[in-house]
């Protein structure tokens, strides 16, 4: 009873508690129950010794978890890379600023960081290809502690406060959101011209058919009622079948859609559905995938045997009747990772076209039996390239999902090799009728076809990001010199004693700093580039490639190369190495 009931003292007449650490300050306070001054002298409350229910959420490094707000959330893409450039600012700073040796503590925390950049990178660059974002803090914050529980089981730390770092993380983001906040309130406001708003009508869906109102300029007569429309009058007309009727006649339609019908193989609005029927211009995957994806990635990159373990059959039945009533609504977070892997692989594998199509099956197929390993990586993305739009478009978010996927495995134990064998039935498969001998060697040349795209995804997934952390730790580098030249030049113009000294040293260091502002705008726009091309299903180059010479170029080694003269050095740009550590501007400097 012990872990149910702690000593404490409680107020005999106002019934106060205190904790025994608390006891004497409780005693200063003034008891609300006590009787109105009178000529008596005033009795003293007493204080007992009494048992207080224990307290909520109290762990051994004495720090209470916060209640994240669910309502805060994620505004755009440009809100998301700030974040990024902060948090990369701030590891710098814990790298750069300490010159003693970094405890486990200090081990752990940075490396959740790094990760949980890698993973903010990667959200981004997927949300701004798409144009689409659905992200609140809290799904942050309960990122980044399962990236520290994460941590501390590979670094064998279970003795560390894994809630004392998640508060750590709290206090950066309200920093953050001070930061932007201030910035905002800083941005001169400009007047903006509004917009008038186009009359858009409402569309009323009723068994699969989709009306729209439309004025009726011809005698028309309406398919429920058979009798004519006034002219003038607004009538729905079915944006498929083209079926027309009165609006009070709505409601007395029973026969189902006909292309509707023709495109649900189930009865269904969302599983069974080609695939163009749930895109658009505007929306390039489908909803229930995308937010599938993003919940899984928030709650399940490091859950062990993740897509390969199933969830509770009538848990995925629950949540497939909630999609299919409204997909807008469900609340994914209700619902366990396992129901919601199984729910996504029930998605591809009920499609009545798969993924990868059955036209090209035989192609896939046929590309796995080549023996040269880059061959075959550059035959199945060039089939990959000949798929439809929208069939390409996904599967290029699939694929870079099981990328990241992947990328974890040393945590949720599934490789690329195991992911293939999950998802090859749900998105390569052929409609024609084979022996079971034949089948059964198809089924080893789908696998490898799903391996070599996700395996070929994840080395430029990995490449991509440790690209952009080379180029993080640059700029910021640059940055902290280019400040220092600042603050040194502005404090050599407060001294006019050794004006006729300086003058050549702040010419040297204007031309610094102009090649160092060139220098950090170059980085960040080479960062915005990789960041871009991040989630594109795109072969890396290999090093051959990388290495290879242009032989038309008119200079093909560094001898032909025209000789530079020292002393040039003031009036040429020359470009530092990549450490900065830089050279000398000149004798006079010296």
């Amino acid at each position: 009873m012990s872990t149910f009931f702690s000593q404490g003292y409680r107020c005999t007449d106002c019934q106060v508690a205190a904790h025994p650490r608390c006891v004497q300050q409780a005693q200063k306070w003034e008891c609300c129950r006590r009787s109105p001054p009178s000529n008596r002298k005033s009795r003293r409350p007493t204080i007992t010794r009494v048992d207080l229910p224990p307290m909520g959420n109290w762990n051994v490094t004495r720090t209470m978890e916060y209640s994240d707000r669910t309502d805060k959330i994620v505004s755009d893409v440009m809100e998301l890379k700030n974040m990024d450039d902060f948090i990369s600012r701030k590891i710098y700073q814990m790298e750069e600023g300490k010159g003693k040796r970094d405890t486990i503590a200090d081990v752990v925390f940075k490396k959740a960081l790094k990760e949980f950049k890698a993973y903010l990178i990667s959200t981004y660059s997927v949300m701004a290809k798409e144009g689409r974002l659905s992200l609140r803090y809290k799904d942050l914050i309960s990122m980044f502690e399962r990236t520290m529980e994460n941590v501390c089981r590979q670094e064998q730390s279970a003795t560390f406060p894994v809630t004392l770092g998640v508060n750590a993380f709290r206090g950066f983001l309200n920093e953050f959101v001070s930061h932007q906040q201030r910035t905002v309130e800083e941005k001169p406001k400009t007047k903006v011209k509004k917009e008038k708003r186009k009359k858009t009508e409402p569309v009323t869906n009723h068994l699969g058919h989709t009306f729209v109102l439309v004025v009726v300029n011809i005698p028309t007569a309406c398919e429920i009622c058979t009798s004519f429309m006034w002219l003038m009058e607004k009538s729905l007309v079915c944006q498929k079948c083209k079926l027309t009727c009165h609006k009070k006649c709505c409601s007395k339609i029973t026969l189902f859609c006909k292309d509707d019908h023709e495109t649900t193989s189930q009865g269904g609005r969302v599983f069974g559905v080609r695939l163009y029927v749930l895109v658009s211009d505007d929306l390039k995957v489908p909803i229930i995938v995308d937010r599938l994806i993003t919940t899984i990635e928030v709650k399940g990159l490091y859950t062990e045997g993740i897509y390969r373990k199933s969830g509770s059959s009538s848990k995925v039945k629950a949540l497939r009747q909630d999609i299919e009533n409204d997909v807008d609504k469900v609340d994914y977070d209700d619902y366990p990772v396992h129901v919601l892997t199984t729910t996504l692989k029930a998605f591809f594998r009920e499609m009545p076209d798969p993924l990868l199509t059955y036209e090209a099956y035989d192609q896939f197929i046929q590309a796995t039996g080549v023996s040269d390993q880059t061959e075959r990586v550059s035959t199945i993305f060039a089939l990959i390239n000949k798929l439809p739009k929208n069939n390409y478009d996904l599967v290029e978010r699939l694929i870079f999902h099981l990328a990241r996927v992947a990328q974890q495995e040393q945590s949720n134990l599934m490789s690329a090799s195991a992911l293939a064998i999950v998802f090859a039935p749900c998105i390569l498969r052929t409609n024609k009728n084979v022996n079971a001998q034949d089948s059964l060697n198809d089924i080893a040349k789908q696998t490898t076809c799903i391996e070599n795209i996700v395996d070929e995804q994840l080395k430029k997934l990995r490449m991509t990001l440790a690209d952009i952390d080379t180029l993080d730790m640059v700029c910021h580098k640059a940055s902290n010199r280019l400040s220092s030249l600042r603050s040194s030049k502005t404090t050599s113009s407060l001294a006019p004693d050794n004006a006729k000294y300086q003058t050549g040293s702040n010419a040297d260091i204007g031309t610094e700093e102009e090649i160092l502002t060139h220098q950090i705008a170059s980085l960040k726009n080479e960062k915005a580039l990789l960041t871009t091309v991040l989630p594109t299903l795109k072969r890396t180059c290999s090093d051959d490639d990388m290495l290879s010479v242009d032989m038309g170029s008119s200079i093909s080694s560094v001898d032909d190369m025209p000789p530079t003269h020292h002393h040039d050095h003031l009036h040429n740009h020359e470009e530092y190495a990549v450490t900065f550590d830089l050279p000398a501007l000149g004798e006079s400097c010296a």
